[in-house]
């Protein structure tokens, strides 16, 4: 994952170790500027009219958000297929943060906070099970190629 260690360049992320790149990429953009973090905490609106029309402040927070996007889009080509699409850096970091950390994974743990445990191949479906339809063709490959029941987690 490490390719960059440049502090002019934004953190290479290719999918393993999130929590390493996670807090890398967020002081890289902070570096950048305060409102370039902002626009991931608290999302970019586009203006509903046109450019020329905008004011300092709204084009300064396009401009934010442009760089944040920018930023995050230094990833693999597996991991820009699943965030290419969007318009916001907000949305771009919500689905790698959903995808690596993930709300399954915040259940799991919760619940084993609470002395419950929830079996390995119980997560294991709900993972193949939630993943994009992208994905079909490998969960079917895993499916078919390995006891799910013996899979770990």
């Amino acid at each position: 994952m490490d390719r960059s260690q440049s502090l002019n360049a934004p953190p290479f992320f290719d999918g393993s170790n999130y929590a390493f790149w996670k807090v890398r990429m967020r002081a890289f953009l902070c570096s950048i500027d305060e409102s370039v973090w902002d626009s991931i905490e608290n999302g970019y609106v586009r203006p509903t009219t046109a450019k020329f029309e905008w004011d300092k402040a709204a084009l300064a927070l396009a401009n934010a958000n442009s760089k944040a996007i920018n930023a995050i889009f230094v990833v693999s080509t597996d991991e820009f297929h699943s965030i290419s699409h969007v318009k916001t850096a907000k949305e771009a970091w919500t689905i790698l943060e959903t995808t690596y950390e993930g709300k399954l994974n915040k259940i799991v743990i919760a619940k084993l906070n609470l002395g419950e445990k929830i079996e390995d191949a119980k997560v294991v479906r709900k993972i193949l099970t939630s993943l994009p339809e992208s994905y079909c063709a490998k969960v079917t490959a895993i499916e078919e190629s390995k006891d799910l029941d013996e899979i770990k987690i």
